[in-house]
């Protein structure tokens, strides 16, 4: 089983203090209307909505506030994960704990605070035990699991855990690949040859993508793997 630290290990991203200024973003997390307070400490990471990949937050406590501030990225849409892993009696992610996934904009002047609503975990057993189907025409039960185990193991591969998040990508693909879509199965293997690409293993990256492109061979995610084996035939 993954380690409680193998899954997050941002802790350090909120050691500095910094104040507010003009080009900064104050983040407010909140809780049933009102400014979450926790004995654990919120962890967090950014995803690149424009390139598809995740980046390091600039994130510090706010003094005196209870809030953070995020250092303004370059202008685009992000998505912003939060967890807290406040229940220290069970693993991350399990019941009392908090966790969301909020995606923003961002301009040269916008947004000035960005309020974070964040859900507590009631009830799991696993990430891909808690599942329901979407609604939509190709989708599988296993769709929304294997999206939420793609954003995890880049978030591992971005703190320098790629073989957590290869070790996590296969138990799913493992257990569940059957209810899985095609077209989700092939990114699930682009972002299993992201981690091997972080370790210099490019034959395993490059044979990771042609496994998905070997289940789903057409369409804009098979293109999207093109793209991506095209990189790294370029070195």
């Amino acid at each position: 089983m993954i380690g409680r630290g193998a899954w997050w290990s941002a802790v350090a991203l909120l050691t500095a203090s910094v104040p507010v200024h003009g080009q900064d973003i104050a983040v407010q997390l909140r809780f049933d209307g009102r400014p979450l307070q926790t004995t654990a400490p919120p962890e967090f990471s950014c995803h690149d909505d424009n390139s598809g990949v995740w980046i390091g937050c600039k994130i510090a406590p706010r003094p005196a506030t209870g809030g953070y501030v995020l250092t303004r990225p370059a202008p685009g849409t992000y998505t912003l994960h939060v967890a807290i892993d406040e229940n220290q009696d069970n693993p991350a992610r399990f019941p009392g704990d908090y966790d969301v996934f909020q995606q923003f904009v961002v301009a040269s002047d916008m947004p000035v605070v960005l309020n974070v609503d964040m859900p507590k975990l009631m009830h799991t057993t696993f990430p891909w035990d808690n599942n329901t189907k979407d609604i939509c025409a190709n989708c599988k039960v296993g769709d929304l699991s294997a999206d939420l185990v793609r954003g995890l193991a880049d978030a591992l591969t971005s703190r320098g855990e790629p073989e957590a998040a290869i070790q996590m990508i296969q138990r799913l693909l493992d257990e569940r690949e059957a209810e899985i879509s095609a077209y989700s199965v092939a990114l699930t293997f682009e972002t299993m040859s992201r981690a091997y690409w972080s370790m210099k293993d490019a034959d395993r990256a490059k044979a990771a993508i042609q496994e998905g492109l070997r289940r789903f061979p057409n369409g804009w995610q098979a293109d999207q793997l093109r793209r991506t084996l095209e990189r790294y035939e370029k070195g």
